[in-house]
Parts: C-alpha cells; structure tokens; sequence
C-alpha cells in the first residue's frame, strides 16, 4: 500500500513576524502535531527562506530582489504529513478534527494563535520520487 503525504499550505496571522511565526510554528506547534497525530508517520516544515538564509547574508537581497527567487505573498509555509495508508489519515481526521474536546480541540486553538485560517489549502497525493531517495 502507498504511503499517503497531506500537503499543506498557508500564510501567517497578520501582525506576526515571518520571525515569530516561523519560531512557534517550529517550537510549539510542530511538537504539538507530532503529540497529536500518533499514527502520522513523518512531519515535514517547510519555511520561507528565513530559514535557509541567515539574516546578514548578502545573498538574501539577490534571492529577494533578483531573479533567483520573488516572494509569494500567499504562503508562509508548507506541512508535509505523512501517513501509511488512507484509512490511518482518515481516523486521524475525524479524531482530530472532528471529535470536540481533547487533543484535537488544543490543536485548533494553537492554529488560530499564529495561521490565518483562511489561507488553508491542502491536497492528499502520492509522492513519485523521480530522483533521490524517498
């Protein structure tokens, strides 16, 4: 059976820092999800290049103003969630999302505190890893 990925993308409350959000979505909300989501098999973050850039790089100009890569307003951030079948997402989701109270309850609440919930899109897919390893 093919392992399942959920993508997911979105864009940071307003009023929060690309600095802010990017420090609680790793410190806070990643643990949390991870808590949360047993049957998840892998949790990826994907942030904005504050990451892969340091602040005082002189790169970031070029990255930023240059050719090599212009800003999207329109996400923040990527998940990438995995999980070994369909069947697992699908008692995740209803467990998480769909049960009131517990663990899926503080997981919403946590998203309100840094996502601007109407920014959420998310897809469910199959990954084809034409080069590298899985």
């Amino acid at each position: 059976m093919a392992e399942l990925k959920i993508v997911v993308h979105f864009r940071r409350k307003p009023g929060i820092s690309v600095k802010e959000f990017d420090e609680y979505w790793e410190k806070q909300h990643g643990p949390l999800v991870t808590r949360v989501f047993p049957k998840m098999t892998r949790y990826v973050q994907v942030h904005y290049h504050s990451k892969a850039l340091p602040e005082d790089s002189p790169l970031v100009d070029q990255v930023e103003g240059g050719n090599i890569l212009r800003r999207d307003t329109t996400v923040d951030g990527v998940a990438e969630i995995y999980f070994n079948s369909l069947e697992d997402w699908i008692e995740t989701y209803n467990e998480v999302y769909l049960k009131k109270g517990g663990a899926g309850d503080e997981l919403r609440n946590d998203e309100h505190k840094f996502v601007d919930m109407s920014s959420i899109r998310f897809f469910l897919g199959r990954e084809i890893v034409i080069k590298g390893k899985k």
